[in-house]
């Protein structure tokens, strides 16, 4: 990509609306603009005040149309170039006049997150950031919007920018003691390596305990409803959701596969699992899914064991009692609005772990277990931010490696090393060492006008 062009986009949704916003950015900005468009004031576009609304009208070769334009002189800019922005009515045809008169006028069409990608290639913000932008834009709750923001406002920049300059220092204290190996102490020098060292791993190591809470953050937190059959587990679904999202039967069996519905409440998105009823089958496709549900177990953040009140617990639910042992898990006793049988509300009340009584058909307690769901869905942060990104935490795991190799053991050549290798993966999330690859997938998130 080249910076000498001028790039142009529609940076509001397409189609009918209020207001369309066109964008302009590239060293011939203004001149294209003042090609077309006459400010009511007089005033070029290129000699307008930054950030000004300038109202005036736009020549679309015999069609009037009235708005407003925007400069911003570089570097002031989002993009570090000059930039200038249209607000004019919203509509698709009047928005695509003005991007082929800006074509006509020598602008080309953007690619997707070029705007973006200008911004970080004349430094106006850091790669994470951007990456936090586009987070933000696709967040569907609000946790997850909230880690979003930190990440855009430098959060991570900030924790990363501190553990760089305390290597340098290091770095640059090594660089003396191979130069002047008989004035300084290699011994006393590479101690204070190895201690150094060791509090920025425990800093990035802090980074990476909230990779799960990451995951949990950008994927919902993934709830595994799970039981034998006809224990009520895709009425729960559906009293959770308020809403049938599930068939419901009689007939054991019903559910063959695994149903992933999503739902956010209080901020906390949730990717619930309605599992096959787990039981021994010689029914090949439900054997398949009782295969499912039992790994959907192992691999749920949190799992609802749902128990039927009304039968008498069988080796099914002794096989998902032992499935759930290691898992974040609560306990839900079903169908409380019937007769209870005597030996599952022993089983119940002697249970150890969290648990609720409920009854999925009518709605009884339900929004209890909902509160008891989102108690299980605490997040592990530094300082309130979360590690979200899988790229980031890649690199983050590759620093920690590279720190963990430096020891007492090793002379000061290899711990500079290891310590340069840090400071590589440290610059692929924040940009400064990413390579030209990894700029062009993170920027092929972003639309057309981003």
């Amino acid at each position: 990509m080249t910076n000498n062009d001028t790039i142009v986009a529609i940076a509001s949704p397409h189609g009918m609306g209020g207001i369309s916003i066109i964008r302009l950015s590239g060293p011939s900005a203004a001149n294209v603009a003042d090609d077309f468009f006459c400010a009511k004031s007089g005033v070029k576009i290129k000699d307008s005040k930054h950030a000004k609304m300038n109202f005036g009208t736009f020549d679309l070769d015999g069609v009037i149309e009235k708005g407003y334009a925007v400069f911003f002189k570089n570097p002031k800019s989002f993009t570090g170039e000059d930039v200038v922005e249209f607000q004019v009515h919203g509509g698709t045809i009047i928005a695509e006049k003005i991007i082929e008169k800006c074509k006509k006028l020598g602008a080309r069409i953007a690619d997707k997150g070029e705007f973006s990608k200008r911004a970080f290639l004349n430094g106006k913000a850091s790669l994470d950031s951007l990456e936090g932008m586009i987070d933000m834009i696709e967040s569907e709750s609000e946790a997850e919007l909230r880690a979003a923001s930190m990440l855009h406002n430098g959060k991570l920049y900030k924790e990363l920018e501190k553990i760089e300059s305390n290597i340098v220092d290091v770095l640059s204290e090594i660089e003396v003691a191979i130069d002047y190996p008989d004035e300084i102490d290699e011994i006393t020098t590479i101690e204070k390596v190895v201690k150094i060292s060791k509090q920025e791993k425990e800093k990035i190591d802090q980074l990476l305990k909230t990779k799960a809470s990451g995951k949990m953050l950008k994927n919902g937190v993934r709830t595994a409803i799970v039981g034998k059959p006809n224990v009520g587990k895709s009425s729960i679904l559906n009293s959770i959701l308020g809403e049938d999202r599930a068939i419901v039967t009689d007939i054991e069996g019903t559910t063959r596969d695994t149903l992933h519905e999503t739902f956010v409440i209080n901020g906390v998105k949730f990717s619930l699992v309605d599992t096959a009823g787990i039981r021994e089958t010689s029914d090949i496709i439900e054997s398949i899914g009782v295969k499912k549900a039992k790994q959907n177990i192992t691999e749920a953040d949190l799992v609802l064991f749902v128990i039927d009140g009304t039968r008498k617990l069988d080796y099914n639910d002794k096989e998902i009692e032992e499935l759930s042992k290691n898992t974040k898990s609560i306990l839900v006793l079903n169908k409380i609005d019937e007769k209870l049988n005597n030996d599952v509300k022993q089983f119940f009340d002697t249970w150890q772990g969290d648990k609720i009584e409920i009854s999925a058909k009518s709605g009884l307690n339900v929004d209890k277990l909902i509160q008891k769901m989102l108690n299980h869905a605490k997040y592990n942060s530094v300082d309130g931010f979360v590690v979200t990104n899988e790229r980031h935490i890649a690199a983050l795991e590759a620093a920690s490696d590279n720190l963990a190799k430096i020891n007492n053991k090793q002379n000061l050549d290899l711990a500079a090393f290891c310590l340069n290798s840090t400071l590589i993966e440290i610059g692929k999330i924040t940009g400064k060492t990413a390579s030209e690859e990894i700029v062009n997938r993170v920027f092929s998130r972003f639309c057309v006008g981003k």
